[in-house]
């Protein structure tokens, strides 16, 4: 069995080192206190993780190539999700900011003028959909799902007028939604959390 090489372990420690200090980034986040809401937003601190190992670049050895640059790229994310004024800059290609699962699925946002999951909800279990369906607020709608583990679902929610008017541009994951997740315990869906 093949292990992570140490390179790609030493800075994925060197990153969460910084990223618990205070300091990833510089300069790019100086003087920037975003612990608060990478505390607060668990899908920003998932994503600013994905941006930071999906640009990483190994060489044929397993060596990391490109430490500095994916940390600015993460950061670069990091402050424009914190500061809408920043401008990156590049904007994110869509493999930086795709989410997988541990079975190497990827899971990424719909398309601009997708209109959510609603018309794939067909593929989702019943029981989940009358769960969901109990706790939508009368603004809210799907926006999408995904089965992250066997016997475990995320739903993620959005506000029906912003979904419409995000349609047209790039949507930030987790800011503007809510996620409510379910588990099959003893045969039966329950809502194990929300957010």
């Amino acid at each position: 069995m093949a292990r992570v090489n140490i390179s790609v372990s030493g800075a994925l420690g060197q990153f969460s080192f910084w990223v618990a200090n205070g300091t990833v980034g510089l300069p790019i986040l100086e003087g920037i206190d975003y612990r608060p809401v990478l505390m607060t937003e668990p899908s920003a601190m998932q994503l600013l993780y994905a941006i930071f190992v999906n640009v990483l670049e190994v060489d044929d050895d397993g060596n990391v190539l490109n430490e500095k640059y994916a940390e600015q790229r993460a950061a670069q994310w990091l402050r424009s999700y914190i500061d809408r004024d920043y401008k990156m800059e590049l904007p994110l290609e869509p493999w930086e900011d795709t989410l997988y699962d541990a079975g190497s699925r990827a899971w990424a946002l719909p398309p601009p003028g997708h209109l959510g999951a609603a018309e794939d909800m067909s593929k989702i279990d019943p029981a989940i959909e009358a769960l969901v369906n109990e706790r939508l607020e009368p603004n809210e709608c799907v926006l999408d799902w995904l089965e992250n583990r066997r016997g475990e679902v995320l739903v993620r929610l959005i506000d029906q007028q912003l979904h419409r008017s995000l349609e047209a541009v790039r949507m930030r994951r987790g800011r503007y939604c809510r996620s409510l997740s379910f588990r099959r315990l003893e045969g039966k869906w329950i809502l194990v959390g929300c957010r």
